[in-house]
């Protein structure tokens, strides 16, 4: 989001109280899963210090178990040997190696999963070691280990690294790495601040409309009608849950303009240009939609996106400044002209200010904004 990272209105980081802690235990848990979900993590890194690569013998976790370590527990991790040759392993062994330094941030949590070598960020735990007297060929076997939280060291919240590593007579032949979330408890709450968190809430289509006045097919009328997606997405983000949630709306003028097309009589289909298209009756469910939206809007936060919302990212690398410039003006532009919103919507964050005015936002594919994205976005003065 160019100039402000947060989206506007009532976003105040609160202290910590009762729950406060299950919340942001809730967040790294969620950080970690997020992670092991992107990445085969828990799975067989190949050989140690070689993920991906495919071994006779492999070892994956399977399960940790709570989710999270505290000071005094105990954490049950378990998993799965692989032998994919045709004789009998034996002379194996699995360790479980951990930290007591946290993962900084998700950088290390991604080198963690994928660094080529030894990670330098883990060590064995002596106490944590089961031997596995044979593995048949082509079999499977269970694997299970307690690890003493007392013996890692953990001792600040945060995520940590976790692994498991096979052995076979004394020599490394594979490990699985994944996360273990750490939360010192409701007393040491006070030594860690909340994250404020901002619920932005799409309501966002593909184009349904180019230079002809028809649309380009009959799809947005399902997605707005009960049942369909942008009336769902509308229901939820307006009922009361979504206004206790203080959640702000993404609002693309695009999409208000093709369902504000099917208020009246309109044309589907047709040629490219703009010949032979199929008449329609006025659409009942964009009338309640478009006025479900305005409804919204008078009530709870909202921006408006560029126009049909472009990739701001591939307009900004390849210099289309101005064109990216002209999506902004035109989304403003279309939202205001056909009062489909509830509020006036202000386009510039000027420091007198106040709560739930914002500066241009957008959201760059993939939700990433390099500082190519943000420069063409900074505000500029002089010629």
């Amino acid at each position: 989001m160019p100039r402000q990272c947060r989206s506007p209105g009532r976003r105040r980081p609160a202290r910590p109280g009762p729950g406060t802690g299950i919340r942001l235990l809730a967040l790294a848990a969620g950080v970690a899963a997020a992670a092991l979900a992107a990445a085969p993590a828990a799975a067989s890194s190949g050989e140690p210090g070689h993920p991906g690569a495919a071994v006779p013998l492999s070892i994956a976790i399977t399960s940790v178990s709570p989710s999270y370590a505290t000071p005094k527990g105990t954490v049950t991790v378990s998993g799965t040997v692989t032998n994919t040759t045709a004789a009998a392993a034996t002379g194996l062994e699995v360790q479980l190696w951990s930290s007591s330094f946290r993962l900084a941030n998700r950088d290390a949590m991604n080198s963690y999963l994928s660094a080529p070598g030894p990670t330098n960020v883990d060590l064995p735990l002596p106490k944590s070691i089961e031997t596995l007297a044979s593995v048949p060929a082509h079999t499977t076997k269970p694997w299970s280990l307690s690890l003493a939280v007392s013996q890692v060291g953990m001792t600040s919240f945060g995520v940590y690294p976790l692994a498991a590593e096979l052995s076979q007579f004394g020599a490394p032949l594979d490990a699985a790495r994944t996360f273990l979330p750490f939360w010192p408890g409701t007393s040491a709450s006070r030594h860690v601040q909340p994250v404020t968190l901002a619920w932005v809430w799409p309501l966002i289509d593909v184009p349904h409309q180019t230079a002809c006045p028809a649309l380009l097919n009959d799809s947005l009328a399902a997605s707005l009608a009960s049942g369909g997606r942008l009336n769902q997405l509308l229901a939820v983000g307006g009922s009361a849950v979504g206004r206790q949630a203080d959640l702000t709306w993404a609002i693309d003028p695009a999409l208000l303009n093709d369902a504000k097309v099917m208020t009246a009589r309109y044309r589907v289909g047709g040629t490219a240009t703009c010949f032979h298209a199929s008449p329609r009756p006025a659409s009942k469910a964009a009338q309640d939609w478009l006025a479900g939206v305005q409804s919204a809007t008078a009530h709870q936060d909202f921006f408006v996106t560029p126009y049909a919302d472009v990739d701001v990212a591939a307009l900004a690398h390849r210099g289309l400044n101005t064109e990216l410039a002209s999506a902004f003006a035109d989304g403003r532009a279309e939202a205001q002209a056909k009062q489909m919103l509830g509020q006036a919507q202000r386009t510039t964050a000027d420091p007198g200010d106040g709560p739930g005015v914002t500066g241009p936002i957008a959201w760059p594919a993939g939700g990433i904004a390099d500082y190519g994205v943000l420069e063409s976005r900074r505000p500029r003065s002089g010629p």
